[in-house]
């Protein structure tokens, strides 16, 4: 995160010098790829990458691309914008895109930093939440989510989800999980 300090030729009017923005971990879309001309600019294939292919993350100054900035107000301090600009960019896209209406069940397997994320977006859209996680910091997560959710001393689904949004490593967790799937769920990620 940090402010413009200099707009290139062709900056959309959106963006000004001086304005708090951030970028996540994919550094923006190009605009002329098959996957960016098909609205997939998710799977851009001339995208960079922040912190890997291009500067970013503990870099003083970076170039960035207009597509890649997300504005950060000024009343939002760092500790509570930062996380939203990789693993809550990535979570909210999933679930905007898996087609979860709210009132439907989605699943969310792996509690960690993107599950838990994950957990809050399709709260606060309506969702009815069934999360899943195998590793000891998903178990705690879990119970928390448990009490906030209110949900039955099963442990399980109220039904088959319509989507699953996959936030953890761990394939043999997945494949036991899978039960709770309805069989037209749409994979969130």
């Amino acid at each position: 995160m940090g402010r413009i300090a200099a707009l290139g030729a062709n900056t959309p009017s959106i963006w000004q010098v001086g304005q708090r923005v951030g970028v996540g971990r994919l550094g923006g879309y190009c605009n002329e790829c098959v996957p960016c001309r098909q609205g997939r600019f998710q799977l851009c294939q001339n995208q960079p990458f922040v912190g890997a292919t291009c500067d970013g993350g503990y870099a003083e100054m970076m170039l960035a691309r207009a597509t890649g900035l997300v504005s950060i107000p000024d009343e939002l301090n760092a500790e509570e914008a930062a996380p939203i600009l990789c693993a809550g960019i990535a979570t909210f896209n999933a679930l905007k895109k898996c087609g979860a209406q709210a009132g439907d069940i989605v699943a969310i397997v792996g509690i960690g930093g993107l599950g838990h994320m994950a957990l809050q977006y399709a709260r606060k859209m309506g969702s009815r939440l069934s999360p899943s996680g195998a590793g000891a910091t998903s178990r705690t997560m879990r119970r928390r989510w448990a009490r906030i959710l209110h949900r039955h001393r099963s442990g399980r689904p109220h039904g088959p989800s319509s989507t699953c949004g996959r936030c953890a490593r761990d394939r043999e967790h997945h494949r036991a999980r899978q039960h709770g799937i309805g069989p037209r769920a749409r994979p969130g990620t």
